[in-house]
């Protein structure tokens, strides 16, 4: 383990010394109940009702209930690269870029910023980072390895979070990845961080985040041929097979992509309500509790205004110091250099884009809250936006970087329904109204119920969205030694629709979704952007099951998908996940899941990553697909700890030809034991 996360480790540990410390309430109010979801007691590391995390909506700064990383079951297919899908391309280490094959479950709407977009779930974003709210000091560490010390890939991930009262929450993440490949230069190396807390009075109410990312990605733009996987005898001029560290790649060392973000987030808002008499009557969800207290005095919000103030920067650069490399790209575009005493030393030294972006976001949202009446059956807010951005390119004439400020009005509302016990929904709608992007539009929508057929519980949910927005700036505004481009793309365009049947008694659930695309861009395999005008059609059924019968217990998700155009977005027609595995604890104690689990997906044009851009860019030459990925595992839980111990790539120590590839010319990595552990250090 290196020197920083030893470190890290310890000063984890010392905090989290200070959260079992910290003085815990005995009960906490909710000013509305939050909308739960199902925990079932052989998913989730029994915590009782003592800690619960939530999502911000960064558009209203409304709260969302959502599910804290404390799942028991498979634990060892949640940490691993191939976890995020039933079906993604990536470079085959854990923490390289990757695109989601699975259509509907890319992120909607895509990062702001172009070069994040390959390093989804990685980078900051708003929707989808959690708070706590917890009885009891919540510390959640995890480790994992696999390989030898020249090519072992490390994870260490911590999560720390403590309320020192029952209005005031502290928390922190962070996450140290290091791999040195195993492949000619596939390093990669990444660092996450984030401090952040919550403070919920019953007239105010905060919630502050603020950290950053940093990741470096040595690119060796794939392996020179692929018959070096699939044909080894013909590609290794005679000989049976090479390690996988000496398989020649396009381009060696001194390539790298690097990525360094920051980020703020603060939402605030003024409660305006009265404290009111509880009646024998009357209810209260405390954690999941129903409780009924008589002759006491209780807040409830009627309305209230707030403010999100969103600050996020972001850093790319791209590195090509291996000259050998340049003749691989036909067009170069030379831009002046400031050395190192501050003159212009010369047009053209080295490949070393850079390129910065920044914004700033104000928003002011006044809301109506659900439920401050037994007949206010919903909620309503409405707000606008002031967003700021400001992007830098690399000129093509002078040493300064151009920068181009842009700013936009945004206005929006929305209508919803968390807490009914039939019928909920949850409608958005935002528009810009001035600025860059005038005309920009997003509405977004679902509304879900559950009822009994038959004695069996039933579950609905129907969902759809539509956007018109304008390509990212860089997009239209790319700016490289190698690639360069202006061109004022049209506004994309996307209608998408689906509905879930879930049947929760059998552990199964069935959904379909449909998408009409206009104006998509894509990239070209000369990894330029391009748009599609022509309207693009996306069809998705997706089959899960999930049951568990005596001590033998199975996963098992299908996935259908079928695309118009497929050299505009290519995907695989059928993508299938199984799990067989055993479930049972022993002496009572230790809960034992041993199995194999597989994944496979038909043949397709997967895409090509392309370093000089950091983007997955399409290509026609070859097809990949129609091997399984086999895994044999045992995993773990004792009490708060889970562990496990996987044999990575199980197939291609006997199934051949081998075509154990992710992405054109990308292979994951060769058969491997990993080993994890994670452990919940407070009660």
């Amino acid at each position: 383990m290196s020197q920083l996360v030893r470190h890290a480790l310890c000063l984890l540990f010392l905090w989290s010394l200070l959260a079992t410390t910290a003085r815990a309430q005995s009960r906490y109010d909710y000013d509305i109940p939050l909308p739960a979801f199902d925990k079932d007691p052989n998913e989730l590391l029994y915590r009782g009702e003592t800690l619960h995390s939530y999502l911000i909506n960064p558009y209203t700064g409304a709260l969302y209930e959502a599910q804290p990383d404390t799942l028991s079951a498979l634990f060892h297919n949640q940490v691993k690269a191939e976890s995020r899908s039933i079906v993604m391309a990536y470079l085959g280490n854990l923490r390289s870029p990757w695109i989601d094959m699975d259509y509907f479950n890319r992120l909607r709407p895509q990062h702001r910023y172009l070069f994040n977009q390959t390093l989804s779930g990685f980078v900051w974003d708003e929707s989808r980072r959690l708070f706590y709210r917890t009885k009891t000091p919540y510390s959640k560490l995890f480790y994992q390895r696999n390989g030898d010390a020249q090519r072992r890939e490390e994870q260490f991930d911590a999560t720390i979070a403590f309320n020192l009262s029952k209005r005031l929450a502290l928390e922190a993440d962070f996450n140290y990845t290091y791999s040195p490949g195993y492949y000619i230069g596939n390093r990669t190396k990444s660092c996450d961080y984030r401090l952040f807390g919550s403070l919920t009075l019953d007239r105010y109410e905060a919630y502050l985040s603020g950290g950053g990312n940093f990741a470096r990605i040595t690119e060796n733009g794939g392996i020179l041929e692929d018959a070096y996987i699939n044909d080894p005898t013909r590609g290794n001029s005679g000989r049976r097979s090479l390690a996988s560290h000496e398989i020649p790649v396009r381009q060696a060392e001194r390539v790298w992509n690097g990525i360094d973000d920051a980020h703020l987030f603060f939402s605030h808002r003024y409660n305006f309500g009265s404290p009111r008499p509880r009646t024998a009557g009357d209810t209260l969800t405390i954690f999941g509790e129903r409780r009924t207290e008589a002759d006491t005095m209780r807040f409830v919000p009627i309305a209230s205004v707030g403010h999100i103030l969103s600050f996020t920067q972001g850093i790319h650069q791209y590195v090509n110091r291996n000259q050998a490399t340049w003749e691989q790209y036909p067009n170069r575009y030379p831009y002046m250099h400031k050395g190192p005493t501050g003159a212009l030393d010369s047009l053209y030294v080295l490949p070393e884009d850079s390129t910065r972006y920044w914004e700033v976001d104000n928003s002011f949202v006044l809301s109506l809250r659900e439920g401050f009446r037994p007949w206010v059956k919903f909620g309503l807010e409405a707000y606008v936006r002031l967003a700021n951005k400001y992007y830098y390119t690399p000129d093509s004439i002078y040493q300064e970087q151009l920068g181009h400020h842009a700013m936009d009005v945004v206005v929006g509302g929305r209508i919803a329904r968390t807490s009914g016990r039939l019928l909920n929904f949850d409608a958005l709608l935002e528009s810009t109204l001035l600025g860059e992007n005038i005309g920009a539009i997003l509405a977004q929508g679902g509304i879900s119920t559950t009822f009994r057929l038959w004695g069996f519980p039933v579950g609905l949910r129907a969902w759809g969205n539509f956007e018109n927005r304008r390509p990212d700036y860089f997009v239209r505004h790319f700016h490289g030694t190698f690639h360069r481009w202006d061109v004022d793309f049209g506004y994309e365009r996307r209608l998408a629709f689906g509905g879930r049947l879930t049947l929760d008694k059998l552990g199964t659930s069935l959904s379909v979704e449909t998408a009409t695309l206009q104006n998509q861009i894509y990239w070209t395999p000369e990894a330029i952007a391009a748009q599609c005008s022509d309207p693009i059609q996306i069809l998705s059924a997706r089959l899960l099951h999930d049951y568990k019968w005596g001590w033998l217990a199975w996963r098992l998700q299908a996935l259908y998908q079928l695309s118009t155009r497929q050299d505009v977005v290519p995907l695989p027609t059928l993508s299938l996940y199984g799990s067989l595995h055993t479930d049972f604890y022993y002496a009572r104690v230790l809960r034992v899941m041993l199995g194999v689990d597989c994944r496979w997906h038909t043949r397709y044009h997967a895409p090509y990553y392309e370093p000089a851009v950091m983007q997955f860019v399409n290509q026609t030459e070859t097809k990949y697909g129609n091997f399984p990925h086999l895994n044999a595992f045992v995993s773990f839980q004792l009490k708060r700890a889970r562990f496990f111990v996987e044999y990575y790539n199980l197939g291609d120590l006997f199934i051949s030809p081998s075509e154990r590839f992710s992405a054109a010319h990308y292979p994951i990595n060769p058969p491997v034991l990993r080993l994890g552990i994670a452990l919940d250090l407070n009660k």
